[in-house]
This record gives C-alpha cells, sequence and structure tokens, in this order.
C-alpha cells in the first residue's frame, strides 16, 4: 500500500529545498496551503520514506508534487473537502456504500489520490485498509462522522473491486 503521508495533522508533503512544502490540516481543519507545515511533518515525511521511499509510486508522487502550484494545493483542498462533505453526507442520508452516488463521490476521491501516483486496485484497498488500521487516519475521518472511516473504507473496497 501507497500513499504520500496525509496523516492527522499533515497534508500531502514534499521537500523544496530545506523546506517540507504541502498542505497541512490542524485540529480545527484550517488548511494552510504551499507553506512550511508543523514541525512533526518531518517525521510524516521520514514515516513515509521509510515505509514507501523505495517504490515507484512514492518516487512518481514526490516528482508529480514538485510542479504543484499554490492554486493547485488550494484547489485539492477544497475538491476533498467537497468529497468528504458529500460523503458525510449520503452517509447520513443512509446511502449504502455501494449505491451508484456514494461510488461515484469515491470515484472522485480515487481521482484525487492519482494526482499524486497511479494508484491500483491493489492500492486502494490498501488504503481503505489504512484508513481503518492506522489511527491517525481513522480519527481525521471520525472528524466529519464517526462512522465515516468504516463508511469509505467499504466503499473504497467497492470501487477497488470494480477497477478489477
Amino acid at each position: 500500500m501507497i500513499f504520500s503521508t496525509p496523516l492527522q495533522k499533515a497534508g500531502f508533503l514534499f521537500r523544496r529545498g530545506a523546506s517540507i512544502i504541502g498542505f497541512a490540516m490542524n485540529d480545527d481543519k484550517n488548511i494552510a496551503v504551499g507553506a512550511a507545515v508543523p514541525a512533526e511533518a518531518g517525521a510524516y515525511e521520514a514515516e513515509a520514506r521509510t515505509r514507501w521511499g523505495r517504490t515507484a509510486a512514492y518516487r512518481q508522487s514526490q516528482e508529480r508534487v514538485k510542479k504543484f502550484t499554490p492554486e493547485d494545493w488550494r484547489r485539492i483542498r477544497e475538491e476533498n473537502e467537497a468529497n468528504l462533505k458529500t460523503l458525510t453526507e449520503l452517509l447520513r442520508a443512509g446511502q449504502a456504500a455501494g449505491d451508484p452516488a456514494v461510488q461515484a463521490e469515491v470515484a472522485k476521491h480515487h481521482a484525487g489520490i492519482c494526482r499524486f501516483y497511479d494508484c491500483s486496485a491493489k492500492m486502494y484497498r490498501g488504503l481503505a485498509e489504512m484508513y481503518l488500521r492506522d489511527q491517525r487516519f481513522a480519527d481525521h475521518y471520525r472528524r466529519y462522522d464517526p462512522a465515516l472511516p468504516e463508511f469509505l473504507a467499504r466503499a473504497m473496497e467497492i470501487f477497488a473491486d470494480g477497477m478489477a
């Protein structure tokens, strides 16, 4: 499983010179786009490099984000926030993870991941599992709704099944 380290308090990270750049989320979901991220971001970057640094997807992600502009980061943040809010609304409306409206939003989620690296069905299933097993991810999604991590993970698994 591959990801460019969006952890609880850090968004996607990349190194530009001596600075770690990307977008960061604090506990209030405020976003700093295209700015240096909090001190713990270095630890997140190191974790990602240790876990996935030898993979093609990690290298691909690092290359792609070097080309992102502050406007790209702003658009990514806005699209991600809208996607998670819509998924939360669908969850609260009682939609099942496999319903077409949910799967349309999950397709947007997957497309968002693919901006950073080519995310195969196997990788996407790995992300779904990580969203549940890594408390930092689960806590992030629970800020929207306590049941969102499980709902999103199940919807991602269904989407990945359709990719095969």
